[in-house]
């Protein structure tokens, strides 16, 4: 019976969000409710031990990271993502087996991290708020130096310590104070010439607002649902472009900005003034 409650939820995610969340919300109960049911997800499925040499992560950190128990997934979005991200900062004068230091941010579990070569001269790190998965990131990565930053900023890296720094799928999980603020700091972290690769959802997610959300994002105001549960897969931002262009990057150069660029969401490379 669970198995079939649990593929309920899996095939129905959106619905029931959109359905039950408010409620649990009012009740102060979506936080709890949500995390248990991240590790319901987890139980039960069989992951192979490693790839490519490198141990793949349990099933409830994979969750934690995608949302789904599929290692296969995983590793294929994973390598496809350094993939697209390596491209995209060619595009713009950088490759990052030049680069002296290059920054995971939101490393999760290494996801996108366990795609780079360990032999390069490159340093990688990562950082990520939830110190479970950075943990085994440093445990079972050793080319990846994990550490852990709070949900909000700054971090305990100096300024100008990157020459690139990527965000998949951060800025997709944050309310609007944290967008600016966390912005703010990973330009503080770039060295003269850096670049930051970032991700939001744009207009592909707009099938995914409801009400008032979806008016909000039609007049070009950035929505967020959920942001009490910051990080999470629960938070959800929605970016219109011209709040992005207008609000996010004002005090930045957009250099390149990809509608459904990576994994539907868009891509944005970005430069201090």
């Amino acid at each position: 019976m669970l198995a079939h409650l649990l593929e309920f939820l899996r095939r129905h995610r959106e619905f029931v969000l959109q359905r039950l969340a408010p409620l649990l919300e009012r009740a102060r109960l979506l936080g709890p409710t949500y995390r248990l049911y991240e590790r319901l997800v987890g139980l039960g499925v069989r992951a192979p031990a490693t790839d490519g040499g490198l141990p793949v992560p349990p099933n409830y950190l994979r969750v934690l990271v995608v949302g789904t128990t599929s290692a296969a997934g995983f590793l294929a979005n994973g390598r496809l993502a350094a993939e697209s991200v390596r491209g995209y900062f060619a595009e713009v004068g950088l490759e990052l087996e030049d680069c002296g230091a290059v920054l995971d941010f939101g490393c999760g579990c290494g996801r996108v991290a366990r795609h780079w070569p360990p032999e390069a001269s490159t340093e990688w790190h990562g950082c990520d708020f939830n110190p479970r998965l950075v943990a085994w990131t440093a445990e079972h990565l050793p080319h990846v130096r994990a550490r852990v930053n709070l949900a909000a900023p700054p971090t305990s890296y100096p300024s100008v310590r990157f020459d690139a720094i990527y965000a998949i799928s951060v800025f997709t999980h944050w309310p609007e104070p944290l967008q600016h603020a966390w912005f703010r700091e990973l330009l503080r972290l770039l060295r003269p010439g850096g670049r930051l690769l970032l991700t939001t959802n744009g207009e592909t997610k707009r099938e995914l607002l409801i009400g008032d959300e979806l008016d909000r994002f039609d007049r070009g105001e950035f929505v967020a649902r959920f942001g009490d549960e910051p990080g999470s897969n629960l938070c959800a931002a929605f970016h219109p472009v011209s709040w992005a262009r207008e609000r996010l990057f004002a005090d930045a150069n957009v250099l390149v900005h990809r509608p459904v660029g990576l994994e539907d969401q868009d891509v944005w490379i970005v430069a201090p003034v």
